[in-house]
């Protein structure tokens, strides 16, 4: 704990309506920390509090959803942590991806459940991407040469046995900028890669991700023999 804080008595912050005061000594657990206005040590109530969580987090879990569904953000909340996210941005994706790194199977469930419970929600958000898929599709549009390519990502994942999806390097729908519908903004990489990059974009993000990954795909077509004996060689070149 920092040992040059500023010492203030109860009396003193009670007039001034803060919510601890801070006395120079330690508990009797020996925790140099603040105190609240019942003269609890804060260290050691946070102790406890993390005690009865951790004795049965899932009734703990469900009396915190129960008090958030009786006591909703006012206008205020809200707006202090919309401005806690947008000043702390990457460390909500690291949370974020730490999280589902973590809980990849409950992720899953939690997002099948949703589609369950919201199929409405689910059509809108499909028609919507589908809408912007076409309003970004250019005229020089080539839609065998984009076929290819997702084919070739159905080959991979058939060959290596890790699912791959087609990226669009610039996201189609981004707060910065979007991207096209079109060969030359196609990548193929893993799925667990895709659910990371998600549709963030930036120059320093998107040279992060590929310095991370250490290699491109180049997609060739061996179009000499029929359909089924065409493969998609996928190979990987270093930068």
């Amino acid at each position: 704990m920092n040992t040059h804080q500023t010492i203030i008595k109860r009396r003193e912050a009670k007039a001034k309506g803060l919510k601890s005061y801070y006395t120079g000594k330690p508990c009797k657990h020996g925790h140099l920390s603040h105190r609240n206005m019942n003269g609890d040590c804060i260290v050691c109530h946070r102790l406890r509090a993390l005690n009865v969580y951790w004795s049965n987090p899932e009734k703990a879990r469900a009396e915190c959803r129960e008090w958030k569904k009786n006591n909703p953000p006012d206008d205020v909340t809200r707006e202090r942590a919309r401005l806690w996210a947008e000043n702390n941005r990457e460390k909500l994706r690291s949370n974020q991806r730490r999280w589902l790194a973590a809980n990849r199977e409950k992720s899953r469930a939690r997002l099948r459940a949703w589609r369950r419970a919201n199929p409405h929600k689910k059509n809108s958000e499909t028609r919507a991407y589908k809408a912007r898929k076409v309003n970004s599709v250019p005229k020089w549009f080539d839609k065998r040469a984009v076929d290819k390519i997702y084919t070739s990502a159905s080959w991979l994942s058939l060959a290596s046995g890790i699912s791959h999806h087609v990226d669009h390097i610039v996201p189609l729908k981004n707060s910065l900028v979007c991207g096209l519908h079109c060969t030359d903004n196609l990548q193929i990489i893993t799925a667990s890669e895709n659910t990371k990059k998600w549709n963030f974009f930036s120059n320093d993000e998107h040279s992060i991700n590929n310095e991370k990954r250490g290699r491109k795909y180049d997609v060739q077509t061996d179009t000499s023999c029929g359909f089924f004996a065409k493969r998609k060689r996928v190979r990987e070149t270093n930068r």
